[in-house]
């Protein structure tokens, strides 16, 4: 699946559109779609399937084994996540993604056309990773293809 910055999500599975504290294991074929009014707080396992967020997807604990994720709205993720091969993490012009942990990627393809805070380092190791507006880290380590097309703050 892939979404355009104001697209809308398809074939949702859950809908999120207030506020939700409940928790969610999504597998392959499943879908998480959270709305502009929507607000994301329980616990969720990406365990294969999707998150299509144009609302705030703030989970207290984030488990993350495979899948992808697509953001047209705010993400914060709670802890450090390794996207391995085969996932997809894109996030959508004037969206925003924030990490308290390091994100590293293993064979995954990430997109950023937004904004993207890490608190400390995007691990590079191989896949792909596009930057075409804004990062914002301790330090990008690895060697994996980058393409950036933006601006990397590092420290």
């Amino acid at each position: 699946m892939t979404y355009a910055a104001n697209a809308q999500c398809a074939g949702c599975t859950v809908s999120v559109n207030d506020i939700d504290t409940n928790s969610y294991t999504l597998t392959s074929g499943q879908v998480l779609c959270i709305d502009t009014n929507g607000v994301v707080k329980g616990n969720i396992v990406l365990n294969g399937g999707s998150i299509c967020n144009k609302g705030i997807f703030k989970p207290e604990n984030f488990t993350y084994t495979l899948g992808e994720m697509i953001n047209n709205g705010n993400m914060s993720f709670p802890g450090a996540i390794t996207l391995s091969a085969g996932s997809i993490l894109n996030n959508g012009v004037s969206s925003v993604i924030n990490f308290t942990g390091t994100l590293t990627i293993s064979g995954a393809n990430f997109t950023n056309n937004g904004v993207m805070n890490i608190e400390t380092n995007i691990q590079n190791n191989s896949g792909t990773v596009v930057n075409n507006s804004i990062i914002n880290c301790q330090e990008v380590l690895g060697t994996g293809a980058l393409t950036n097309n933006g601006v990397i703050n590092s420290n």
